[in-house]
């Protein structure tokens, strides 16, 4: 298996949002560009996966095989491409959309240590999209990927949060001050509280 460590987010720029008809139009423009021999789904297509309006969500490339689509090659090597249909420069991605991108990105970060990025930080594309709210979906995925605690550990994760404030708070010691601090920040971002 191939080094993977990010994924790129996509969207089609298509006027139709048939995930089906998507496939089709890609397999055809991507044989001739990119992947001239089709991969063991028997797709040309690069993305790895692509998500359709109704929620739908089709492997279009094995995980171990590399997409083409930005212009820097180690980019390619080490990313899942996903793309969603439709051209969000114009239209507002669906509710469904929103959804089967992040039930997808949580799956394959449980089996990859992933960030996510958007098309237009490798490439001259209008990816992130216009009506697409990146900030949102990075937040869902950061709050999803938190473990959840029981009451009793959340009242004590509180408290020693607390304690560590107010201790930060009396002492002069830098090191004490940022070992309290990055307590806290750990606390903060892996759990929900």
């Amino acid at each position: 298996m191939r080094e993977i460590n990010r994924i790129v987010v996509h969207h089609s720029a298509t006027k139709q949002p048939n995930i089906y008809k998507c496939v089709t139009s890609f397999n055809r423009s991507h044989k001739l560009r990119l992947h001239p021999n089709p991969n063991w789904y028997w797709y040309h297509i690069a993305y790895h996966y692509l998500i359709g309006y109704d929620w739908k969500i089709i492997k279009t490339r094995p995980l171990k095989e590399v997409g083409y689509h930005a212009s820097n090659l180690k980019v390619n090597k080490t990313s899942i491409w996903i793309c969603l249909t439709w051209n969000f420069d114009k239209e507002i991605p669906t509710d469904a959309q929103y959804k089967a991108l992040i039930e997808l990105i949580l799956e394959l970060k449980t089996w990859f240590n992933i960030t996510i990025h958007w098309h237009n930080e490798f490439s001259n594309k209008t990816c992130p999209w216009t009506n697409f709210n990146m900030d949102y979906l990075k937040k869902v995925i950061t709050f999803k990927n938190k473990k959840t605690v029981s009451k009793k550990d959340k009242l004590l994760l509180n408290t020693l949060m607390k304690v560590n404030s107010y201790i930060h708070d009396k002492f002069k010691d830098d090191k004490l001050r940022n070992y309290l601090h990055k307590t806290n920040e750990y606390v903060k971002n892996n759990y929900k509280l």
